[in-house]
């Protein structure tokens, strides 16, 4: 219990580092481009984005590969807990630094391959999360030890957990991510592999694996963590998975920042339950798994990075109807100008990244660092100190929901994720009540534009 405990803590803390800037672009950046011009092509370092060609690719810290060397690090360390920290334990982690760095040159060439691929779109999140994996399971073979286990048992011990701190890692340094990256090594910590027994537990796997395609369908990627730390064939067993299950609904960033007044609590619960476990007399050592239950769960982990990667190629349109003066900012996102819209006002619109469903106007803003409050008096207008924010979702039918409304019409699978409307000005130009109702009505000049598209493709011929 104590070598798990501070072996948590070493990977609580790495994961923590996320926020370092450009740990290793000094490194990666001239790499990559001396990789390209190697095969042939043509690149250069322009700092804040490459040239590769003809096709210019933004450069930001994820590209740096610090991520892939934060998890490889974490699952030498996880995988560890249970040896001494000997020579062989020191020389896997050094040497992960140069194979880290070798896994993330190979995914950064992999995303400029698919972006030229299919340009003008531009890979979801969940591709990036995809690749990094990818490049970071041959690493597995060489820095984590069966430790005498068989190969299906090795593969299904480490698929997960390497999958599970994929994930995590670029929630930890988001709003929530503290409590969301405790909860995941809790859970971790609780886990125990073992073959289905019994009617219950294959319920729960067939349910487990129906929930996998509602989330795919649904397109709510936070739900993909949760879903993986609940595998049938490694959670926790009996009264230990009715004692852990409560933390799932920490390792959702959405949940952990609303409510991390019920998210502690259940963390300390956490802590107790497996303090009592760790007492108690092991457990006999469970039937070696098949090689079919390791190939169902290998495509099974494969889901949370897979299910919402093709997204960007398979999505069509998402751009604003004809009547409608637009200027494209970035891939997916116009700027918008009606007639006698006043010019203190400025309207976006933002396309759905991927098949995922779309934040509210805090939570997005939260994720790229800023802060958003709502104003006393109108609760649906939003203030950074300096500008006025609200916000609309848009369905393909035209028809305008607040958030609430926007859930539930996008809960059942396989429905159309919308588009996302923002409307903002400076504070000191409009009040917040004028600019609410101003906001509205152009959202609904906007609304009935999308409804008349939709009528004229629903329009039958004659």
């Amino acid at each position: 219990m104590i070598r798990t405990l501070v072996a948590g803590l070493f990977v609580f803390a790495l994961l923590q580092t996320t926020r370092m800037a450009d740990a290793l672009s000094w490194l990666t950046r001239p790499t990559v481009t001396m990789v390209v011009a190697l095969m042939g092509g043509e690149a250069s370092d322009q700092g804040t984005h490459l040239v590769i060609g003809e096709l210019r690719v933004p450069w930001s810290r994820d590209c740096a590969g610090f991520d892939v060397l934060l998890v490889l690090w974490g699952l030498i360390i996880w995988t560890g807990r249970g040896e001494p920290l000997g020579r062989r334990f020191w020389l896997r982690m050094a040497a992960a630094v140069p194979a880290a760095l070798v896994a993330n040159v190979a995914r950064v060439l992999a995303i400029i391959t698919w972006r030229r691929a299919f340009y003008p779109a531009v890979e979801s999140p969940q591709m990036h999360y995809f690749l990094g994996f990818v490049w970071l399971l041959p690493l597995l073979v060489f820095f984590i030890p069966r430790g005498g286990r068989s190969v299906t048992s090795w593969i299904i011990g480490m698929s997960l957990p390497a999958a599970a701190l994929s994930l995590a890692a670029p929630q930890a340094s988001a709003p929530g991510g503290v409590l969301v990256t405790t909860a995941t090594l809790l859970l971790l910590a609780g886990q125990q592999q073992h073959p289905l027994e019994g009617a219950r537990e294959k319920v729960f796997a067939a349910v487990w694996v129906g929930a996998a395609v509602f989330i795919s369908g649904s397109g709510m990627e936070s739900l993909w963590l949760p879903w993986l730390l609940s595998c049938p064939w490694c959670a926790a067993r009996g009264k230990w998975l009715r004692s852990l299950a409560v933390l799932l609904p920490g390792t959702v960033p959405l949940f952990a920042m609303k409510f991390p007044w019920l998210v502690v609590p259940t963390l300390l619960w956490a802590v107790f339950v497996l303090g009592r476990a760790s007492r108690q007399e092991p457990a006999t050592p469970p039937a070696e798994p098949r090689w079919s239950t390791a190939v169902l769960l290998g495509i099974l982990i494969l889901l949370p990075f897979t299910a919402s990667s093709v997204g960007p190629v398979l999505r069509g349109g998402g751009s604003p109807p004809g009547g409608l003066m637009a200027r494209p900012l970035e891939p997916g996102s116009w700027l918008l100008r009606l007639t006698r819209q006043a010019s203190n006002i400025v309207l976006t619109w933002h396309a759905p990244n991927g098949s995922g469903r779309h934040h509210t106007l805090p939570v997005c803003l939260g994720y790229r660092g800023g802060k958003l409050y709502p104003d006393a008096t109108c609760p649906a207008v939003f203030t950074d100190g300096e500008l006025w924010l609200t916000e609309a979702f848009l369905m393909p039918d035209g028809s305008l929901y607040s958030y609430d409304g926007y859930l539930l019409q996008t809960l059942l699978p396989f429905t159309s994720a919308g588009v996302h409307l923002i409307a903002s000005a400076r504070r000191d130009s409009i009040d917040a009540a004028d600019f609410e109702k101003t906001s509205a009505e152009l959202f609904s000049r906007i609304a009935a534009y999308e409804s008349e598209r939709h009528s004229r493709v629903e329009l039958p011929p004659f």
